[in-house]
């Protein structure tokens, strides 16, 4: 194939096996690396997560939102899960602006957060915490924020 500067592609993995939609992705990031530009429209968010730069919310024909990947995780809220021993640490927590807990059991905490990461942080590095992680909102979440509200 010649190398287009463009590559407009519908639903391009639909129906490849885990391995080929692998490669497939690996060859678009060599594409876009090489100073071309792919227009994709996906229903595989994940895929769009890990492959594009920036994402275009669609629906009937409008765009709702243009947004790039970075903005999507600078702004959307983080799923947190820590485990600690602490009583105090969950009251604490819940004072923070951001805070939503979606599970507790036992000494493991989970929640969602929205606000600015370094407060948290400084806040439960006072504590004995056993375990932490914070990993960024699914694209899915920041698709439904945008689709949610026309019903």
């Amino acid at each position: 194939m010649h190398k287009p500067e463009l590559l407009i592609l519908d639903e391009p993995t639909s129906g490849l096996d885990p391995l080929i939609q692998s490669e497939f992705n690996k060859l678009l990031i060599e594409h876009k690396n090489s100073g071309g530009t792919a227009f994709i429209s996906s229903h595989v968010l994940s895929e769009v997560q890990e492959i594009c730069d920036t994402v275009a919310f669609i629906r009937e024909g409008q765009i709702k939102a243009i947004r790039s990947m970075a903005e999507i995780t600078n702004e959307s809220p983080k799923d947190f899960m820590l485990t600690t021993n602490s009583k105090d640490l969950k009251r604490r927590l819940s004072k923070l602006s951001g805070v939503t807990f979606t599970s507790e059991d036992g000494n493991s905490i989970q929640g969602i957060f929205s606000g600015d990461v370094n407060e948290l942080i400084r806040l439960i590095s006072g504590y004995s915490i056993e375990n932490f992680t914070l990993s960024d909102t699914e694209l899915e979440a920041v698709f439904m924020k945008y689709y949610e509200g026309d019903k």
